[in-house]
């Protein structure tokens, strides 16, 4: 099966393709009335299914190489449930679950034939579905496979869906959910929903459209998209990728009147010229129009002319610069970067002057021609133009997603990538650097820093000189020292971002419960502290050490509500245990000792609900109390093989006999027989049923602590005598001359409780064990329900030892230190970043002194600082076995960040003194959530929250929070306050610009010059006393 980032990235897109007649395997899928399957799956006649069917490990070696199929454009896949496909896992043995061993070949794990009707509706694949949660994917030849072997269920149809390729670098995916694009006349009076591939054309469309409205096929037509205005399409061979068309988008069928007049007139008032939809190729006038120039480095050119734009929103004036930005699906991280952006005044001027257009690089083989950096300015155009309250970024969208596919579909991202891409493809698109030269650089050798870092900085700017390095860029100093020959290693590298780790414990607390194999022992809880990115054999390994138990005689499990909620494997991660999770570790016995052939059952309390019933069950014809679990499951060792009913119920009564005391029963009055049935005692393996009532003339007592199997009795029906056993009825029993003899039936203790197989929950019987002496089937995902006796429960079941649990005991570092983090400042992830730091086994450097690979000592540091410094928090972490992400707050200054300590750049021309204009924000946990952004405006000095399309004001009280993630910062001597932005937005002279430009930038000088020479005479701590200004703490906190 192909990983989720191959096979779809529009999870969140309702709707589903239509189905495509089958290519292969046809003569498989032809439908059979005969509804007969057998439970083993071979000589099924349901839809599709051959005589014959391969061994189930057949089965395995065959389909798990084809869940890895690679994706081969135009190729059909299947969907098919992914419990169905869970199942047959389970069924062949290809599931990794630890109770699962068992399972294979299991008659109740039998997928049966594909179903996939709840995954459907009306015919259609349900909305909002999720990979691999939901549904799966399979190439065809696995699906036919399956439909050989298996059938097909003849409720549905098979959901068939092909691999696209989408965005400049044709990336292949299986397009799950289609467009859906509301189609209307010229009126716009209907407006009908149809389906649509990605790949669609407009010409498609088009056709389509006649149909849908009826038009003769050879009407003339044209065709019109709409977002906040409609745009004439003049290139009806681009698809609908291409042309950035969303879900839930417009578009408009134009049919021409009979006397040749189109029923819109063409922006300019004149007619086009544009005949039927198989013959668009003429001009369309000025005004906006879809598909000019489609393949020229002008592209996006075409998008804003005439001074019309393809960005126009919601034409509500408002102050210039305090516009919001439409969520186009799942674009809220994008939105949040540009309006960060946006607010970041030197670049956000640089582009409404269009100083850029004289500096576009369109030869540049790493830029975009041009086509980000003219997409942005004119975003920030409209943005900044005052005649909108918020604006569609779908051109924007459009043009990164043919650059940076994996920006193109509709699924949540990060606003630092983003950010990255979009600072990355400005600098390349406007690199003043036409040809790059090669430049090497030479090994520090021992050289004075400032000239190794001068060096390094110049033969940078021989390859990027552009504004983005102007303004965005410093430089790292990177040590390195072997730990072997102590060679020294410097080099100087220039950064975009600061990205800063947060100064937290790499350990995490864990609560847990061990239950001892000891009866006489209470449960003792314990405060484990565990590398945060350790697996569950860490957990069990420090309970260890503490308790002197072999990690591999402990199993951990999450309890809740009396049930084993799940059993943690050895190699899963901690951080698959949340915090709410109750952790219990049981003490097994080894399953290696004796003949080496033991089995570990989980077991459940169960008490029986006695409430009488007025109906029944219409499945097993009679009615079956539903049992309620109480107490703590717990774990039981017996050999596989040999075990009887006896020997189990002694063995669990055993493990019971802290808190269970038959010796304190005493003979219970007569009672009815439905009274005195326990749970088990509904169902047996055949289905029948056979009551058992308690005589009281044959209930004794018996001394402390007496567990050996001659202590328990085995109790009969008073009325009729029969033995109360899974074998069936009493003269059945007394015939089977194989059957051992009841040691129960000879004791004088009486019978507590009956035991029964449960499902994996506890909740539902599934069949009794047999009580006749044979020796019982066990298997490891056996699961042993406890049916107490309502009355010998009282008596016998002390509730308060029970639940007792000893006192916590910690383990080393499990100190109040890790539950009360210290509040963190943002100076203190940057002496964190400045830590020396040994490399890892993985990531090793080449000393060229030793010739060898080794584990040097790395430490970085800041050189010199850029003009606008983004400083990104690192929340989030990805590896192949761990993602997580970390809400703890850092605190940070509004105004006056003194890094001045942290440069070691000897003579920087002015101060590391920085003020923060914007700030990401990411609400919510990994793999979606909210991002919104704050932004100081430059006119008005207020801070504003943008929220998608929203604006609003915010105080500065608001700004520090668990959620901030990446923040801008302009260097206190390049902050001053621009001129308003309404001229710059919309002006088109050239000259007038340029002179204001060059009195603000000579008003930046002198201003420049005195807040250094204010600067160079204040002490460190001077500056930090008069210009930090922190967040209140209480207020701050989230």
């Amino acid at each position: 099966m192909a990983s989720t980032g191959d096979v779809h990235e529009d999870s969140s897109v309702c709707g589903g393709l239509s189905y495509q007649p089958l290519t292969n395997g046809e003569e498989a899928m032809e439908t059979n009335d005969d509804d007969t399957s057998q439970e083993n799956g071979n000589n099924s006649s349901e839809n599709g299914k051959t005589e014959e069917t391969p061994s189930l490990s057949e089965q395995k070696s065959i389909i798990a190489p084809l869940l890895n199929s690679s994706l081969v454009a135009g190729a059909l896949w299947y969907v098919v449930d992914a419990r169905w496909l869970k199942r047959w896992k389970r069924y062949v043995g290809l599931d990794d679950d630890l109770w699962s061993t068992d399972y294979v070949g299991s008659a109740s794990d039998n997928p049966g034939p594909i179903n996939n009707s709840d995954i459907c509706t009306d015919g259609a694949l349900k909305p909002v579905l999720f990979d691999e949660m939901d549904y799966c994917l399979l190439s065809g030849e696995a699906w036919n496979n399956f439909v050989s072997w298996y059938g097909i269920s003849d409720r549905v149809s098979p959901i068939e869906r092909r691999v696209i390729e989408i965005g400049t670098l044709r990336k292949l995916m299986v397009e799950v959910y289609g467009q859906q694009i509301k189609l209307c006349e010229s009126d716009e009076e209907t407006l009908i929903t149809k389906e649509f591939s990605r790949t669609d054309t407009f010409s498609h469309v088009c056709t389509v459209g006649k149909e849908v409205f009826q038009y003769p096929a050879e009407s003339k037509c044209r065709v019109w998209t709409f977002l906040t205005d409609y745009e004439l399409v003049t290139d009806m061979t681009i698809t609908l990728d291409e042309a950035d068309v969303s879900p839930g988008d417009r578009i408009m069928i134009e049919r021409q009147h009979a006397d040749g007049k189109w029923p819109r007139a063409t922006l300019n008032n004149a007619d086009s010229g544009v005949s039927s939809a198989n013959d668009l190729n003429s001009s369309a006038g000025a005004g906006n129009t879809v598909g000019q120039q489609r393949s020229s480095s002008n592209y996006i050119s075409s998008y804003y002319s005439g001074g019309s734009s393809w960005y126009s929103g919601n034409q509500r004036p408002t102050t210039p610069g305090l516009c919001g930005l439409s969520n186009l699906g799942n674009t809220c991280f994008m939105n949040s970067a540009l309006q960060c952006m946006s607010n970041t005044r030197m670049l956000t001027r640089y582009l409404l002057e269009e100083k850029h257009v004289d500096e576009i690089n369109v030869d540049n083989p790493l830029g975009m021609q041009g086509q980000i950096a003219m997409v942005y300015a004119r975003l920030l155009k409209e943005i900044w133009s005052g005649r909108f309250s918020s604006v569609s970024p779908r051109e924007f969208k459009g043009v990164v997603g043919r650059f940076a596919p994996q920006f193109s579909g509709f699924a949540q991202h990060d606003s630092q990538e983003l950010l990255a891409f979009l600072l990355d493809g400005l600098h390349e698109d406007l690199n003043r650097i036409r040809k790059k030269p090669y430049v090497e650089l030479s090994d520090s050798d021992g050289r004075n820093d400032e000239e190794v870092a001068t060096e390094a900085w110049k033969a940078h700017l021989k390859r990027n000189d552009s504004v983005i390095v102007d303004m965005f860029q410093g430089q790292f100093k990177s040590r390195l020292v072997c730990p072997v020959c102590n060679k020294v290693s410097v080099t100087f590298d220039p950064f975009m971002f600061l990205s800063l780790p947060l100064p937290i414990k790499k350990t995490r607390v864990i609560e847990v419960t061990l239950v001892y194999t000891d009866p006489a022992a209470r449960p003792k809880a314990f405060n484990l502290s565990v590398p945060k990115r350790g697996t569950v054999k860490h957990l069990l390994q420090e309970l260890g050490k503490i308790s002197n138990i072999p990690a591999d005689q402990l199993v951990c499990a999450d309890v809740y509500s009396h049930r084993f909620h799940k059993v943690f494997r050895p190699s899963e991660m901690v951080s698959n245990i949340l915090d709410r999770d109750v952790i219990f570790a049981y003490e097994v016995e080894a399953e290696d000792v004796g003949d080496g052939d033991n089995v570990t059952l989980p077991v459940y309390h169960r008490e029986q609900d006695l409430t009488p019933r007025s109906t029944y069950s219409t499945y097993y014809s009679y009615s079956t109390p539903s049992p309620t679990l109480f107490g703590l499951p717990f774990f039981v060792t017996v050999p596989r093989r040999g075990t009887t009913y006896e020997a189990l119920y002694e063995k669990i009564l055993f493990q019971l006999s802290r808190f269970v005391k038959p010796e304190r029963c005493t003979p219970l009055p007569e009672e009815p027989a439905t009274m005195a049935t326990p749970a088990v005692e509904s169902l047996n393996s055949n289905g029948s049923t056979h009551g058992s009532s308690m005589d009281a003339s044959d209930v004794k007592q018996e001394e402390a602590d007496q567990t050996d199997s001659s202590h328990l009795e085995q109790e009969t029906d008073n009325g009729n005598g029969i033995e109360a056993d899974a074998s069936g009825s009493g003269d059945e029993a007394s015939d089977d001359t194989d059957a051992k003899p009841s040691p129960i039936a000879d004791s004088k203790v009486p019978v507590l409780f009956q035991l029964s197989v449960v499902n994996s929950y506890g909740g539902t019987s599934i069949s009794k064990f047999e009580k006749d002496g044979h020796e019982l089937d066990l298997l490891s995902h056996t699961h042993v329900g406890v049916d107490w006796d309502d009355a010998r429960k009282k008596q016998a079941y002390d509730e308060e030892e029970a639940d007792a649990v000893c006192e916590n005991s910690e383990s080393e570092g499990a100190d109040a230190a890790d539950a009360v983090p210290k509040k963190i400042q943002l100076t203190d992830c940057l002496k964190l970043f400045t830590t020396e730091e040994q490399l890892g086994e993985d990531d090793p450097w080449y000393c060229p002194q030793c010739k060898e690979h080794r584990q040097a000592m790395k430490k970085f540091d800041i050189w010199k600082l850029p003009k606008v410094l983004v400083v990104a928090l690192k929340r989030f972490s990805y590896t192949r076995q761990w993602r997580d992400k970390l809400d703890t707050m850092v605190h940070f200054p509004i105004q006056g960040l003194d890094l001045r300590e942290y440069v070691f750049e000897p003579n920087p021309q002015f101060p590391a003194i920085y003020d923060l204009h914007a700030v990401s924000n990411h609400f919510g946990g990994l793999g979606g959530g909210h991002y919104t952004a704050y932004g100081l405006h430059h006119d008005t000095q207020k801070w504003y929250d943008f929220d998608d399309s929203g604006v609003s004001s915010i105080t500065q009280n608001e700004l520090v929070s668990q959620s901030a993630y990446v923040l801008f910062y302009t260097r206190r001597d390049v902050a001053v306050p621009p001129p308003a932005m309404n001229g710059l937005a919309g002006s088109s002279n050239g000259d007038a610009s340029s002179a204001g430009s060059n009195s603000d930038l000579a008003a930046e000088a002198s201003t420049s010059e005195a807040l250094a020479d204010a600067a160079a005479d204040a002490t460190p701590s001077e500056a930090a006393d008069e210009d930090v200004s922190m967040v209140d703490e209480e207020s701050a906190d989230v």
